[in-house]
C-alpha cells in the first residue's frame, strides 16, 4: 500500500522561498525608483502651480505701477489684501510665515525679492531639495516668476536668486 504524504516537502518550501526572495529583490528598487520619479514629477508640477498662484497674485497687487509678490506663501492662502475667493493657492500651501513647506518628499523655499528696497517684492524664486537624498528625490528644482524649471543632479544645492543665464552656467538645466 502506497503512503500519501500531505504538505509540502521541506526542498519544494525552500525553492519557493527562494523564488520569492529573488522576485522581491528585483521589485523594490524598480518600485523606489518609481517612487523617486513620481515625487520629482509631482514637484515639477507642484512649482509651476505656485508660480502660477503667486503671478496671479502679482498681477492683482500692483503698488506703484509695479506687480508685486507676497512676502511669503501665506498671502496666497489666507485671506488678505485684495484675495479673492477662492485663494490662490490650497490652504496646506500655508507656511506660517517660516518661507518652507514639505510636500512629495521635497521641502519648498520661497522668497520674495525687493529689488529696490522700496517695500515691493518684483521678483521671487522657489527652491525645492529633497528632503531625504536618494529617498524622496534626487534633483533639486528652481523656478522663478518667468516660470521655466530648472533642474540639478546635486539635491543639496539650492539655486537662490540667480537668473536664467547664472543657472545655466552653474550646471542647472531647464526642464520645463
Amino acid at each position: 500500500m502506497i503512503k500519501k504524504n500531505k504538505g509540502f516537502s521541506l526542498i519544494e518550501i525552500l525553492i519557493v522561498s527562494a523564488i520569492l526572495a529573488l522576485l522581491t529583490a528585483i521589485a523594490i528598487p524598480s518600485m523606489l525608483r518609481h517612487r523617486l520619479d513620481a515625487n520629482e514629477r509631482a514637484t515639477i508640477k507642484n512649482l509651476k502651480v505656485l508660480c502660477d498662484g503667486l503671478n496671479s497674485f502679482a498681477g492683482k497687487n500692483i503698488i506703484n505701477s509695479v506687480p508685486s509678490y507676497p512676502a511669503n506663501l501665506d498671502a496666497l492662502t489666507v485671506n488678505q489684501i485684495a484675495m479673492p475667493e477662492p485663494p490662490y493657492l490650497d490652504i496646506s500651501w500655508s507656511d506660517a510665515g517660516s518661507g518652507s513647506v514639505q510636500k512629495s518628499g521635497y521641502r519648498y523655499t520661497y522668497t520674495g525679492t525687493d529689488l529696490d528696497s522700496n517695500g515691493v517684492n518684483e521678483r521671487f524664486f522657489l527652491d525645492a531639495a529633497p528632503i531625504s537624498y536618494q529617498t524622496s528625490g534626487v534633483r533639486s528644482f528652481y523656478v522663478d516668476e518667468q516660470g521655466a524649471v530648472y533642474g540639478f543632479d546635486n539635491a543639496g544645492a539650492a539655486a537662490g536668486a540667480y537668473g536664467s543665464a547664472a543657472l545655466v552656467a552653474a550646471g542647472w538645466s531647464i526642464l520645463e
